[in-house]
């Protein structure tokens, strides 16, 4: 089962925050926290402000990049940087002039990243007594499930992205932990 929690996205209108606890049940009715998520959901059609003809938000904002950033997109953001991995997977996803899936992707990928909505995984991370146990995918599966059953506009189903980053973040802090 999932406590889930949709928010507006504060940096991109065209994106919704979805923030999820995820736990199992015993026989005996005890919930235990099986892990955390925290997923993104873009839509491409979303149109605001003064130009509603103009380019879609995604583009004017998901899609560009702040003239004076000097990172490295096809890096795992950092606390500091300018960008955050929601901004740089999409980047490295699509063209900015086109707003089209790169060519480096094949039909069928191609195919999928030409949905008008994408779910973006953003962050995973199972408690650490269920680490290394097969509850990984049991976790992630109650997740795309409630978001599946969502009220209104909230609710997704469709393309869902994960990021290598969530990986990367936890591998560091659990290093650093010793």
């Amino acid at each position: 089962m999932a406590d889930n929690f949709e928010l507006l996205n504060d940096q991109f209108t065209c994106c919704v925050d979805y923030d999820a606890d995820i736990y199992i049940q015993g026989t005996d009715r005890v919930r235990l926290k099986l892990g955390d998520v925290v997923g993104v959901t873009l839509d491409k059609t979303v149109r605001s402000g003064r130009r509603p003809r103009g380019p879609p938000d995604w583009a004017r904002t998901v899609l560009s990049i702040p003239g004076d950033y000097d990172g490295e997109i096809g890096l795992h953001s950092r606390h500091k940087d300018k960008l955050a991995d929601t901004h740089r997977l999409f980047q490295l996803l699509f063209d900015r002039v086109s707003q089209r899936p790169k060519r480096d992707f094949g039909v069928d990928i191609g195919h999928l990243l030409d949905s008008d909505t994408l779910h973006f995984i953003d962050y995973f991370c199972l408690e650490p007594d269920f680490r290394g146990k097969g509850f990984a995918k049991d976790a992630m599966l109650t997740y795309l499930d409630a978001v599946d059953q969502m009220p209104g506009e909230c609710r997704y189903q469709g393309p869902v992205l994960l990021s290598p980053g969530p990986l990367t973040d936890e591998t560091e802090r659990m290093k650093e932990a010793g």
